[in-house]
């Protein structure tokens, strides 16, 4: 069950562009290989909300989705699973999301693997700050379905 009303009115959003482009029959968007035929993307943050606003996203844009609520949970689950998509909330136990990154680029498995910075904090020098740590990528929360499903979309085509 959403814990938000902004979450939920984020999914009725999506839902209403999805339904428009066809995303919800549950075929892969995107011809990225993965053991189940569609993309695994692995969710790590601590809020359980917002794990469920992101899964819920993602899903009905045909991607399989692993979670995990801390670093150490997120470094487990992404060496168990191999994903094609790593997001990362930046504040999280155990490690945040810059300790994480840094044990994930001393893996060759995980060097063409997309990580995308997930943060609530916004700041001026942020993104630059959060790019040359060597994210791929960076969304400040909340951010809206399209921006975060247009946004998976090309960071599993490049």
């Amino acid at each position: 069950m959403l814990r938000s009303k902004m979450a939920a009115y984020f999914l009725h959003r999506y839902h209403s562009s999805a339904v428009n482009v066809g995303l919800l029959k549950g075929a892969n968007p995107l011809n990225t290989p993965t053991t189940a035929g569609k993309p695994l993307i692995l969710i790590a943050d601590d809020r359980p909300s917002s794990r469920e606003l992101l899964r819920t996203v993602l899903e009905r844009a045909g991607y399989d989705v692993i979670e995990a609520e801390d670093g150490e949970q997120a470094l487990a689950q992404a060496r168990n699973r191999h994903p094609s998509l790593i997001l990362l909330d930046l504040q999280m136990p155990r490690l945040d999301g810059f300790q994480v990154l840094q044990q994930l680029q001393e893996d060759p498995a995980f060097a063409a693997v997309p990580v995308l910075a997930l943060t609530a904090s916004a700041m001026r020098g942020d993104r630059e700050k959060i790019l040359a740590a060597g994210f791929t990528d960076y969304l400040a929360k909340p951010a809206g379905p399209e921006v975060l499903r247009e946004t998976v979309a090309r960071l599993l085509r490049s």
